[in-house]
């Protein structure tokens, strides 16, 4: 193979296997989820920014010589027996990732004693610069939903039919009610059984708001009315939001001490099995200190809900 010519690209291996001799090129990805908001007869849309997904690296290696079966095999079944391990990258450093795709591919009538073999991998570590704000955010969600419950408010005084006048009071104070209940849940750690019951409530109160507005006769242009009924969504989005924020009716917290480095993924599936990658925003919640969860060192001291399983 040709010598490396970009310094540093030797430091290329996952767990244990060293990869950079037979590395040809490595890539990456970074793609932001994004939630797209349309409005009834309207262009265009409005693309929410729902946080960066996890990098992606796709890296093609080549294998040769008289022993390239043996070594191509070797590879795929380590990491079969192993897919998520530590990952070192020649740009971007250590990290915790999972390998998600092996891909073969032999031109038989032109390659002798060689087969190129693709790895694909996922990032699978939270973004440490993150942490905080996830754990912080209980009160921006709670102030997020009154604002956009003024909003609506705002926007729905167009619509004086009775239904309207209702509805629109009803979906507005539902959401004060809940604004007001999670933010108490959260900061003195009292679980409020009706927090659930409250989203479900204001799920059908916006339901209703839109149905109202759309029934009444008020010579309205076509763009006030679509802005409203947008509005009522957006305040059930909001609670939502603020319910995924919060982790409402959370279960006794426990300490657990890390006996070696791991990934918060590991520790997860430890204590939660299948149900692990639900619990991945729990995480993040309740141990705002710990900046490198992709790697967190032996005897640090994690916080976690009661497992049940």
């Amino acid at each position: 193979m040709a010598e490396n010519v970009i310094p540093g690209a030797e430091a290329f291996s996952f767990g244990s296997l060293s990869l950079h001799g037979n590395l040809q090129t490595v890539s990456d990805t970074d793609e932001q989820e994004v939630a797209e908001h349309r409005v009834l007869k309207r262009d265009g849309a409005i693309l929410e920014p729902m946080g960066w997904r996890a990098r992606r690296y796709e890296a093609k290696l080549m294998f040769v010589g008289p022993n390239f079966r043996a070594d191509v095999q070797k590879i795929r079944d380590a990491i079969r027996r192993k897919s998520e391990d530590v990952l070192v990258h020649p740009l971007h450093g250590r990290m915790t990732a999972r390998c998600t795709k092996i891909t073969g591919a032999l031109n038989i009538p032109a390659e002798v004693n060689a087969a190129p073999v693709t790895l694909t991998f996922v990032e699978s570590g939270i973004d440490p610069n993150q942490t905080a704000t996830l754990s912080q955010s209980g009160a921006a969600k709670s102030q997020a939903l009154t604002s956009q419950a003024a909003d609506f408010e705002a926007l729905a005084a167009l619509y004086l039919s009775a239904g309207a006048v209702t509805a629109n009071a009803a979906l507005v104070a539902g959401a004060g009610t809940y604004a007001a209940d999670a933010l108490y849940a959260a900061r003195s750690g009292v679980p409020n059984s009706a927090l659930a019951a409250q989203v479900t409530a204001i799920e059908g109160q916006a339901v209703v708001a839109i149905v109202a507005i759309q029934a009444d006769p008020a010579q309205t242009l076509d763009v006030d009315r679509f802005d409203a009924l947008g509005a009522a969504d957006l305040v059930y989005a909001a609670a939502l939001d603020l319910q995924d924020a919060l982790g409402q009716l959370r279960p006794a917290v426990v300490a657990t001490k890390v006996p070696g480095p791991q990934s918060y993924l590991a520790l997860l599936g430890t204590l939660y099995g299948d149900q692990a990658l639900d619990r991945e925003a729990e995480f993040a919640l309740y141990n705002p200190g710990i900046t490198t969860p992709h790697l967190i060192p032996a005897g640090t001291v994690v916080y976690l809900p009661q497992p049940t399983i």
